[in-house]
């Protein structure tokens, strides 16, 4: 084969997606508008678009008003939302949280499933079972593929580093695979929180961004024009794991990480020290914030003045145009925000926009379903807009 087909079929590919991206993207849309887009003429977008349509990737609407000037009236088309559905895991410490989506994003069911006392082989059983066990009628190929969210550290699909599970050097992917024949990714579950805001929110607004995810642990996902940024060794946005200088700067042996004091876990560690009821939780943690309990409006000042601080190390190491907070606790008591806010100006000559994630339940699973949806269509280096 000539390079010169070689070159035709690669731009014939390239033009092909940049159709499909632009009515998955701004859908309902109409070809002529799809062609002024992205500057293609019009009998190229319409061919390009016949292939899309014979394998059933878009449908059409109807038809649109004709111009002042007369004409054929433009025919509307979107992307097939029942082309087919994704499946998304995040693997929890007590829970194993799933998701399942339509090709365009839309939530078709979301689920939680109690892993505690499961190692590592038994939540891989489970997860296999759940999938086995979907039935979503209507739609045209069925299972597109899977994706998985871990906290911990992901290199090449696998996990290098866990905190919080035993993986057992188990292959996650693999397994999923060989058993389901669709692709299958996996990813840490901060770089997804950042994923979602990108994809599913504002900072697709913005070309730089980081997301703090404060869960049992502390992480940043980290994106850098547009692109998410994973580091050499899939170690970038670690920030749980930095070490706090302290007293004992000699000293290798006895260091504190930035998540034993400002994750979420440490602070309802320290309310069930100060409360004395070490069956306190996250929601008993709101309600006694909200009823003005001393001791937890201290623990929880200290925890804002800590985040702020992180922020600024942050933003002064990356320089975001916005940083964007994916936390429940946060979410339950949104004044917390503006603390942390507060205490930055206080440090910083910038004034980097501090945003609160949308959909902290679901910004995982849905930064997920958009990194398995890339892949399915193979557009992973194209910006997809979910609405």
């Amino acid at each position: 084969m000539s390079s010169k087909v070689l070159n035709q079929d690669v731009m014939r590919s390239v033009n092909q997606k940049l159709v499909l991206q632009q009515i998955f993207n701004e859908g309902p849309i109409s070809r002529i508008d799809v062609s002024k887009k992205i500057k293609l003429n019009k009998s190229t977008v319409s061919t390009l678009y016949n292939m899309l349509k014979e394998n059933s990737l878009v449908v059409e609407l109807g038809q649109g008003e004709s111009t002042s000037s007369g004409g054929r009236k433009p025919i509307f088309t979107q992307v097939n939302a029942h082309w087919g559905y994704t499946v998304s895991f995040e693997i929890g410490y007590r829970h194993l949280h799933m998701m399942t989506n339509y090709l365009n994003g839309d939530i078709i069911s979301f689920r939680n499933f109690d892993i505690v006392g499961m190692d590592i082989h038994q939540i891989i059983d489970a997860m296999r079972a759940k999938v086995r066990q979907i039935n979503i009628p209507g739609t045209l190929h069925g299972l597109l593929g899977i994706g998985v969210a871990v906290s911990g550290t992901v290199l090449d699909e696998h996990v290098v580093h866990a905190p919080f599970i035993d993986m057992k050097d188990e292959n996650i992917v693999r397994s999923l695979t060989g058993e389901f024949q669709v692709p299958v990714m996996m990813e840490n579950e901060a770089n997804l929180s950042a994923i979602y805001e990108r994809d599913f929110n504002e900072a697709g607004l913005y070309l730089n961004t980081i997301t703090v995810s404060i869960h049992k642990g502390i992480g940043a996902g980290i994106i850098i024009d547009s692109q998410l940024y994973r580091g050499l060794n899939g170690e970038a946005g670690e920030i749980g794991r930095s070490i706090m200088m302290d007293a004992n700067v000699g000293m290798l042996d006895n260091f504190r990480k930035v998540e034993d004091f400002c994750s979420e876990d440490a602070i309802i560690g320290f309310a069930q020290g100060v409360k004395e009821d070490p069956s306190l939780q996250r929601d008993d943690l709101v309600d006694l914030f909200r009823s003005d309990d001393a001791d937890i409006k201290k623990i929880l000042d200290e925890f804002t003045t800590a985040i702020a601080k992180i922020i600024f190390n942050v933003a002064s190491e990356f320089d975001p145009e916005a940083i964007f907070i994916n936390s429940p606790l946060i979410d339950e008591l949104p004044s917390l925000l503006e603390q942390i806010r507060q205490k930055y100006q206080l440090i910083s000559r910038n004034r980097t926009r501090i945003r609160l994630a949308k959909d902290s339940q679901h910004a995982t699973l849905l930064g997920a379903c958009s990194l398995i949806t890339h892949r399915v269509l193979k557009m992973d280096d194209y910006a997809l807009k979910f609405v």
